[in-house]
């Protein structure tokens, strides 16, 4: 009897002792994931936290982008230590070689480095800085100033020296540090420029015999003009046969670009305007661009398709754009869609 109870309190020892290890382990081990940086590069990653995004999604989210190495400790740290509801939504610059608690410690204080800006496609300068005015990024001198200013980029030798950046801004989703200068946010959407508007078809636009900067002018016409990525392409193909053939391209949006208005069909005294991007009075392209394309717009205007239109509009009721082959067929859909 007293050898079975000595063996049943020797394993109850066994057990203490093989408990207490067993915690003291898994207590270095997590003290020691804690502190484990994610990775031992030094890279800064932008990571967004949208409002009503639960606690596994962020982590997710997080691991996802290289930024936790020990998903399962995040969480485990975050509910005990009561982090669970102060995760704050915002933009923020995380380091890879950050830890656990710098993370935990970043996202729950609410250390938003950055800004969160879109610009859409086919804006003017002028709309940008407007809108970056408002949303308190930047003033809206600041910025047309420096997109008035000289800047060393291969894409920008065929550009007049009198013309302005319109047209090479490119239309994106951008985060900023804070406090940005208007060059900064200038330079960022130049070098967004430069990777999108790449060799392959600055090689293409050579190719057509077309400066970026008349490509440029042609695709943010484009974008004005047409809605879908289709019909960007045929438009395209109508307005490059106008100019071979010496016509007058008759493009509405390049008189609004002149009046500052958003009419879908300008006005009699409107087309009277002299001005060289008033394309009713003046042959060829206007001298540059008259907004800011995107990359679809871009690729039409330089996969233009042939076909045996000649005119076009766009309804106003279902944005369809109409084609027509006569000038005859052209003031019936006139009178049709626009009246």
């Amino acid at each position: 009897m007293e050898n079975r109870k000595l063996k049943i309190k020797n394993v109850l020892i066994y057990l203490i002792f093989g408990a207490v290890v067993l915690s003291s382990v898994s207590l270095f081990v997590f003290s020691r994931n804690l502190k484990q940086p994610a990775s031992r590069k030094d890279e800064v990653v932008v990571f967004e936290i949208k409002s009503g995004q639960g606690v596994r999604e962020i982590t997710k989210s997080l691991e996802e982008k290289s930024l936790l190495k020990h998903p399962t400790t995040f969480l485990i740290y975050l509910k005990y230590a009561g982090l669970n509801s102060k995760i704050k939504a915002g933009v923020y610059s995380l380091n890879k070689n950050m830890n656990i608690l710098q993370v935990a410690e970043a996202l729950t204080q609410g250390k938003v480095s950055t800004s969160r800006i879109t610009i859409p496609e086919g804006w003017k300068i002028s709309e940008i800085a407007d809108y970056l005015e408002k949303n308190q990024v930047v003033s809206k001198n600041d910025f047309l100033k420096a997109a008035n200013g000289n800047y060393l980029y291969d894409f920008l030798k065929d550009k007049p020296v009198d013309a302005s950046l319109e047209g090479y801004l490119f239309p994106d989703t951008y985060f900023l540090s804070a406090n940005p200068s208007g060059q900064t946010i200038v330079e960022k959407m130049l070098d967004n420029f430069n990777k999108k508007f790449n060799q392959e078809l600055r090689d293409k636009a050579a190719s057509k015999g077309y400066t970026v900067h008349e490509v440029l002018t042609i695709a943010s016409v484009l974008e004005k003009e047409v809605r879908t990525d289709s019909d960007r392409a045929i438009v395209a193909g109508i307005l490059y046969k106008r100019m071979a053939n010496d016509m007058l391209l008759e493009v509405d949006s390049t008189i609004n670009f002149i009046t500052g208005k958003n009419d879908p069909q300008a006005s009699e005294e409107d087309l009277l305007i002299d001005s060289p991007y008033n394309t009713y009075k003046y042959k060829g392209l206007p001298p540059g661009p008259i907004g800011n394309p995107g990359l679809s717009a871009i690729q039409a205007a330089l996969n233009p398709v042939e076909t045996d239109y000649w005119y076009y509009l766009n309804r106003q009721d279902t944005k369809e754009t109409i084609f027509s082959r006569t000038f005859e067929e052209h003031l019936a859909n006139k009178e049709k869609y626009l009246r």
